[in-house]
């Protein structure tokens, strides 16, 4: 059994290095895609919540206020229907920045194999 020597040691090293480096930069890019596609769909759902608190607020307005104001003073009923509209297009848009939030976007799984990697190349440099 011929054993390798230094040089082919380390040549052999930079090799796996350089294919190690090139396979965590194709992860970090798929991951990275699936993390846009991710904040794609929290800014439709922020737009859709948009649209949907002008078309309701549009509707309810003119309804709810036309309903209100048969036992309350006019200016009171627009105030509350007003007020509710507005509640729910909050929570709308709340929703969509939670899905906006960095910790879900962050690249776990990359992250993950670059500290699994660290740790197997510290485990064999270290004697």
């Amino acid at each position: 059994m011929v054993r390798p020597t230094l040089p082919e040691l380390v040549s052999e090293m930079a090799r796996e290095a350089g294919t190690l480096i090139r396979q965590e930069i194709a992860l970090a890019k798929a991951e990275a895609g699936e993390k846009l596609s991710l904040a794609r769909s929290a800014v439709v759902m922020l737009a859709a919540g948009g649209v949907t608190l002008l078309l309701g607020a549009e509707v309810l307005l003119a309804a709810a206020v036309l309903a209100l104001a048969l036992v309350l003073p006019a200016w009171l009923a627009a105030l509350i229907v007003g007020a509710v509209v507005i509640v729910a297009g909050a929570v709308l848009l709340l929703c969509g920045r939670a899905n906006l939030k960095g910790d879900r976007l962050a690249p776990r799984r990359t992250t993950a194999s670059l500290q699994r990697d660290f740790e197997l190349v510290r485990s064999r440099v270290t004697p």
